[in-house]
């Protein structure tokens, strides 16, 4: 790892200097191909995206149209360090890990390692983080721990959607439809309405599906991995008279849809040393089919409602968020095609208070403070059967509640016209209490809060913790800033209650990361080239890891030690009018380096890689436009690489999941005068057949295959 982290700091002082030597002889920017700076709030304030001293990258809503992109999941193609999956069996979950941190399972009393927010507000749950990104106004992925401003359990990063905000000075919308194979569909449509000079009103609905399903049940006998889904959001705005504004928010989305099957490759393993080890290659129309003679159900929802009040005050400007969420999802899981089937019924709702104050106290002074109160109520149903005979296994129920009180402030003083120093502190107290029953074989009662705290096991929890941010940045030019920083991030420890006896019903404690990272942001030849890089260095302490056991319970433990450094860089180059050019590499280089003694009774060694971090993952783009007599053809496709990266900490051979590339195109055909478009699409256009899970099982094992080549055509009509 030495060499690749000299190679880091040589790129990024390459970088560095050729900015400063290209700034000292720049010509006069020209308007036809500057790139558009995206606003941001990664710093919880608006600012250029190339202003901000952190790693983050951005989309418009047009930039996810143009990519193709249609969901959360397809983001992470987009971003350097982002690897994101359905969670196992399920269409609406979703497993999010950047930069090798964020968490496997999705149980109530785990936390995620990567901040899910929608408009800042958070989102303590990801069962339905496999959702629409339509009519978004913009996505930012921030990497590394968020430990001060964004800071609950954000040790790998943070995913934040925002919605449209209503505009009193515009009246329009959007119609747009979509057909494509496997009888899929989508339907959706945008509005905006102003209601007076200082009012207005909007709302997006999208309904999609999917008739034909990707994989053929041959015990079914008939096609699965069929999907329905409908959401909706709607905002109304008032802009008062003293400055002050107020957004109402509301939004729901459902899924209805088989539980995503799996299929068994039992073809490509062999005995090395008494070692079941896959072989290279396996046959891929196995990733076709599933013998599962089970009717699995994946049924979710979630709505939100959240009132966002901001005034001017003689202080600085005052932010007030209240939020209000609740959701609901039943998830089945087929563990080995007809052997085991596990369930989770979840359900909850929670309550989030913020209140932020930024101001100046002098011009060269610039600070945030806040407070955040969270609250988090759920439910979950945990059920291990064999379906095929009449006794079920386990039954385990929890109610959790879980709060959240921090305050946080961050101060960023301009030295000089180039130098700026922060400094950032947020203090965290959580507090959890769960109650459990459970239930053997045939229903029988086996334990419950009584049982466990006989056994002298605690039942409730309580977390204090202070995480510093420090930062330093140094503008070389106009349009070339370089940053350093050191941030501590941190996620809340929980309760193992999937246990089916009350000894094993232990607790686990917070994990934390230390992450030491530099980097440059850069803008060259008139700004129609950005190049960004950034190095990093994580220390990674008390690792939260989930251990599948032999009967479908996940454990969680504090496994011990590792670190992760990366070097990673991206662009975007306007070459013309018409061409443009874009990608990103990244490198991650991830060491497990000290165990705890459970961890290796479980199997796991010094020096295993981390799950979900692919040592390289790049992608290169184009985009062309051409005018034509009529209008005008644009061109996008984009190649995505993702090396071969592992599925448990153990690093077995039978959970190596393969290196892929994936190709995806849009052609889009825009009329002269606008109005509407047509746009053909295709996703893994070259039919890449690999897959994103691994289960072991005693036939071989079970993988949850990725979408197969897909193609449709999509018309929009702007009003």
């Amino acid at each position: 790892m030495t060499n690749k982290l000299m190679m880091g700091v040589a790129c990024v002082s390459l970088l560095t200097s050729a900015g400063a030597a290209y700034a000292q002889d720049t010509a006069e920017e020209t308007e036809a191909s500057v790139q558009e700076r995206i606003v941001v709030t990664a710093q919880r304030r608006a600012e250029s995206i190339q202003d901000v001293p952190v790693s983050v990258t951005a989309f418009t809503g047009p930039d996810l149209a143009d990519r193709g992109v249609s969901g959360t999941l397809d983001i992470a193609a987009q971003v350097p360090g982002f690897v994101a999956k359905e969670g196992t069996g399920t269409y609406s979950a979703a497993v999010f890990h950047i930069r090798g941190i964020g968490q496997q399972s999705l149980f109530n009393t785990l936390e995620p390692g990567v901040g899910f927010y929608i408009d800042d507000v958070y989102i303590p749950r990801t069962v339905f983080g496999a959702r629409s990104v339509f009519d978004l106004d913009r996505v930012e992925v921030l990497r590394g721990p968020q430990g001060t401003l964004y800071g609950r359990n954000s040790t790998g990063g943070a995913l934040k959607l925002y919605s449209q905000t209503p505009d009193p000075d515009a009246a329009g919308g959007r119609i747009e439809a979509f057909g494509g194979d496997y009888e899929r569909y989508e339907l959706g449509g945008s509005a905006n309405v102003p209601i007076g000079p200082n009012t207005a009103f909007n709302v997006s609905a999208q309904v999609t599906g999917q008739g034909e399903g990707f994989m053929d049940n041959t015990a079914l006998e008939e096609d699965v991995n069929k999907s329905d889904s409908q959401g909706f959001r709607a905002a109304l705005l008032h802009d008062f008279e003293n400055g002050a504004q107020l957004v109402l928010r509301a939004d729901y989305a459902a899924l209805e849809a088989d539980g995503k099957y799996n299929s068994v490759l039992d073809d490509n393993v062999t005995s090395i040393d008494g070692v079941p080890t896959p072989t290279t290659s396996f046959d891929e129309s196995l990733l076709d089919e599933t013998n599962s003679p089970l009717p699995l159900i994946n049924d979710s929802d979630e709505s939100g409602f959240s009132a966002t009040f901001e005034l001017p005050t003689a202080f600085g400007s005052f932010t007030s968020i209240t939020a209000f969420r609740t959701y609901d999802s039943f998830l089945d899981l087929d563990l080995n095609n007809g052997g085991v089937r596990l369930a989770v019924d979840m359900d909850g709702e929670s309550f989030s208070q913020e209140f932020k104050l930024e101001g100046s106290a002098r011009p060269n002074l610039d600070w945030i403070a806040g407070l955040f109160y969270f609250d988090e109520v759920s439910n979950q149903d945990f059920i291990v059967d064999l379906p095929l005979v009449p006794l079920g296994l386990q039954d385990t129920r929890n109610k959790q509640n879980a709060t959240s009180i921090a305050g946080y402030g961050q101060l960023d003083w301009s030295v000089s016209e180039q130098l700026s120093v922060s400094a950032g502190l947020r203090y965290t107290s959580e507090e959890k209490d769960i109650t459990v029953t459970s239930f053997g074989v045939g229903g029988a009662p086996t334990y419950s809060t009584s049982d466990v705290v006989a056994l002298g096991l605690p039942v409730d929890l309580s977390f204090d913790e202070l995480t510093p941010h420090f930062g330093a940045q140094f503008e070389v030019s106009d349009t070339l800033l370089s940053y350093g920083s050191y941030t501590r991030g941190y996620k809340a420890g929980g309760f193992n209650s999937t246990v089916a006896a009350a000894e094993d019903f232990l607790t686990f404690e917070p994990e934390y990361v230390d992450a030491f990272e530099i980097g440059v942001k850069g803008e060259y030849l008139d700004r129609r080239l950005v190049l960004n890089a950034a190095l990093f260095h994580n220390m990674y302490t008390d690792i939260q890891f989930d251990q599948l056991t032999e009967a479908g319970t996940v454990v969680t433990g504090n496994v011990g030690e590792a670190t992760i450094s990366g070097l990673e860089l991206e662009t975007d180059f306007r070459v013309n009018d018409q061409f443009r050019v874009f990608g990103f590499a990244a490198l991650m280089d991830s060491e497990i380096e000290e165990l705890e003694q459970e961890a290796i009774d479980a199997g796991i060694s010094v020096g295993n890689e981390l799950i979900n971090t692919p040592d390289f993952s790049g992608q290169i783009g184009a985009e062309f436009t051409q005018p034509v007599s009529a209008g005008a053809v644009m061109f996008q496709a984009s190649a995505n690489y993702q090396a071969e990266h592992w599925n448990n900490p153990q690093n077995t051979p039978l959970a190596r999941i393969p290196e892929r590339t994936i190709v995806n195109s849009v052609v889009r055909f825009t009329p002269e005068d606008g109005g509407w478009f047509v746009q053909a699409e295709c996703q893994n256009c070259f039919d890449e057949r690999t897959y994103d899970a691994r289960l072991s099982v005693a036939s071989g094992y079970v993988v949850q295959p990725i979408d197969p080549a897909t193609w449709g055509v999509r018309v929009g009509y702007d009003f």
